[in-house]
């Protein structure tokens, strides 16, 4: 029997809607056609994230940043306190994802937090892509930025997985005002909630959103005049107040907000110790690097070309789609900026270029198949054309992913095993274990252990303004609070953590280690030196 359900579907790209109606198997296949696009990027995502994070699908061999935010989150479900009895310095959110994947499995539920934000920004990416070109040259973009991924993502549970969901949706939300697409509320009220929670897990990272939002608040000054621009800013500026209440209103009542502000806003530039233009030289350095590595300049230079040739051959360049290559360009620059603040820089910190890439590589695949079809009239075929062209320029970021997977997970969890297991076989689940090194941590969390310290890990190689006050601190702890067992990486470091030390201060610590704890032992399997507590 013959389906009589009709279905309106538009054809050609972006600002083409010749309208055919499409029956029966047709409109199946047209249904087939608008999931499967997305599948692709997403199917990216997915096999990017598994292959490059071995180590939380291997129980219990966990990276140096994923092993701290794990903990952090660990022991917030335990009782304690961000900020004032564990400490960190990044956004009370990224803590509260921790702990809630905690919740959920010890050991997996993390990275079933993490693999859900990476699924939700690949179906972002390929929405955001979609507001420019077709659904294939939206699924070849999309997929193309979130091949970056591969460079980027070493070491898992990072703040900027958590945030791209909130910053792609956010852009998504500024382009749709941009283009004058969908009611403005909406939107508005969206890219503010999303801005208030990218606040609360790190910052700088609403640079990208930022950008976008500035030509949208052009675009619709223009279109809508300049009160109504207003009023729709003023929604976004009330949903940003409300998203962020609820987590500001936890910490206020666990009285941790002043300390929150202090340690992951305002003091957190200041305590690299760093000036203005080594942060730059250093956010720069790691851009050649990812930009080289994960063939992007290719295809950005490639944008650039088009925009420039696009641009002068209108009378009137400055439309809606102009102000998304503009803010394509600043969001690019922003960002670097933006990664320069704290002066430190993994290239984990370009994870944020995603949402910032989709659209110049649509744009650019939309612009040649635009092109292609003028000039030589091979019709579709061209679309075929162009992406692969694209996906072979885009082979140096393959290949890095490749080589980080390799790296990743090359590792040797049986070390880490073996400490765990020294630590259940001397100490009790309620004692304490302060681990230093800040590549410890993990033995804290892989055993179970709580650190005796709010600090859970030394500071010797950064936060250099801070690194005597922690040190400190944790030095105190080891003499008044008497965790059941210290660790340190080798038996060198211990003499080089008593250097950071004062005199008056090395000496007790000296004095603590002699008398309260055992004669120092080497934990099997590994170089890490035990001393334990003393019955």
């Amino acid at each position: 029997m013959t389906s009589k359900v009709m279905t309106v579907a538009s054809t050609g790209g972006p600002g083409r809607h010749r309208a055919r109606v499409i029956t029966g198997s047709g409109a199946r296949k047209s249904r087939s056609a608008r999931f499967a696009a997305p599948a692709v990027p997403i199917a990216v995502a997915i096999v990017l994230s598994c292959a490059t994070q071995f180590f939380f699908l291997n129980d219990r061999d966990y990276g140096n940043g994923a092993g701290i935010m794990a903990y952090t989150g660990w022991a917030m479900s335990q009782g304690r306190t961000i900020y004032r009895e564990t400490w960190e310095n990044k956004g009370p959110l990224l803590y509260l994802i921790n702990e809630l994947g905690v919740r959920i499995d010890y050991w997996h539920g993390i990275f079933v937090l993490e693999l859900g934000c990476l699924v939700a920004t690949a179906a972002l990416v390929y929405a955001l892509a979609r507001q420019v070109t077709g659904r294939v040259l939206a699924s070849a973009a999309s997929s193309l930025a979130l091949l970056t991924l591969g460079l980027t993502l070493s070491g898992g549970n990072l703040v900027e997985e958590y945030s791209m969901p909130f910053a792609c949706t956010g852009v998504l939300a500024a382009v749709r005002l941009t283009l004058g697409r969908g009611r403005r509320w909406p939107w508005a009220a969206a890219y503010g909630a999303c801005l208030a929670l990218i606040v609360e897990l790190r910052f700088n990272i609403v640079a990208v959103p930022g950008a976008f939002a500035i030509f949208a608040l052009v675009a619709l000054t223009k279109r809508n005049g300049f009160g109504r621009m207003m009023g729709t800013a003023g929604v976004a500026v009330g949903a940003m107040g409300v998203a962020g209440a609820p987590v500001a209103w936890y910490l206020a009542r666990r009285g941790a907000l002043r300390a929150a502000i202090r340690t992951a806003y305002t003091g957190v530039m200041g305590d690299w110790g760093w000036s203005g233009q080594q942060r730059f030289e250093h956010a720069v350095g790691l851009l050649g690097l990812f930009l080289g590595a994960a063939g992007v300049a290719a295809l950005l230079v490639a944008f650039t070309c088009l925009a420039v040739a696009a641009l002068r051959r209108h009378d009137r360049p400055w439309s809606p789609r102009a102000y998304l290559v503009a803010a394509s360009a600043l969001a690019l620059v922003a960002n670097v900026g933006a990664n320069s603040l704290s002066g430190n820089g993994d290239m984990n910190y370009y994870i944020t270029f995603v949402p910032a890439l989709a659209v110049p590589y649509a744009w650019t695949l939309e612009r040649g198949r635009c092109w292609l079809n003028e000039h030589w009239c091979v019709g579709e075929s061209a679309v075929a054309v162009l992406a692969a062209a694209s996906i072979v320029i885009g082979a140096p970021g393959v290949a890095r992913v490749v080589s980080d997977v390799q790296g990743t997970n090359s590792g040797d969890p049986a070390q880490y095993e073996q400490a765990y297991a020294y630590v259940d076989a001397y100490t009790t689940p309620r004692q304490t274990v302060q681990v230093f090194g800040a590549a410890g941590v993990q033995i804290n969390y892989g055993s179970q252990r709580l650190s005796a310290s709010k600090y859970p890990y030394d500071m010797m190689s950064f936060l250099q303004p801070r690194q005597r006050a922690v040190n400190a601190a944790i030095a105190e702890t080891v003499i008044e609070g008497k965790p059941a067992m210290v660790l340190f990486p080798t038996t060198a470091y211990v003499q080089t953590f008593e250097q950071a030390l004062t005199s008056a201060q090395r000496a007790h610590f000296k004095a603590a280690l002699g008398t309260l704890y055992q004669e120092p032992e080497t934990v099997p399997g590994n170089s890490y030196v035990s001393y334990r507590l003393k019955a």
